[in-house]
């Protein structure tokens, strides 16, 4: 509402802010049939880690929703080019191509058919929420999907390690990234 989003950032490592992410969603998973994983290189960001949790709790949330029974959902952080990417990998439905390019717009809800009635379950800003907080890191958020082989969703975040080049926590802990406000 204030038009902005607040950051208490430090350097952390991403595959803590995975698990924590995860942990609480494997018992969902589980009741929804659908298999749960991680797999994590070390990889190293500053970030808010409740930030980031909850844009990859939103991330993990959709799979699970898109998933069906006997689906696996993969949890992965991997260094590549200066930067880091958390996936979110599913054997979901997928997502047509037209959809992917609306996905992260606030209050977007695809509906793939007239009979779907998933597509009216929730507000339509978890995927909008993880833009934010990308954008307020720094990074981006993306998608690659192919409608009935599934979806994956990467957080894209500045690589604390990057090759000769030093990053740097925040002289101060606390930044300020500009959001558009709410329609």
């Amino acid at each position: 509402e204030e038009g902005h989003l607040r950051l208490l950032s430090s350097e952390l490592d991403l595959s803590a802010v995975i698990e924590s992410a995860v942990r609480p969603l494997r018992g969902l998973a589980a009741a929804n049939r659908i298999g749960l994983s991680t797999r994590s290189e070390p990889c190293h960001v500053v970030g808010d880690p409740q930030r980031l949790q909850l844009a990859l709790t939103n991330l993990i949330e959709n799979a699970i929703k898109f998933t069906p029974p006997g689906g696996e959902i993969v949890v992965s952080c991997a260094r590549s080019r200066g930067r880091v990417g958390v996936s979110v990998r599913d054997t979901g439905r997928g997502i047509s191509g037209e959809a992917q390019t609306r996905v992260f717009d606030r209050f977007y809800r695809a509906r793939e058919h007239p009979q779907d009635r998933t597509a009216t379950v929730g507000g339509g800003l978890g995927l909008a929420i993880c833009k934010e907080i990308a954008a307020a890191h720094g990074g981006t958020v993306t998608v690659q999907s192919e409608q009935g082989r599934g979806s994956l969703f990467t957080l894209w975040l500045p690589d604390l390690e990057r090759e000769g080049e030093a990053v740097q926590a925040p002289d101060t802990y606390r930044q300020t990234a500009e959001l558009a406000p709410l329609e």
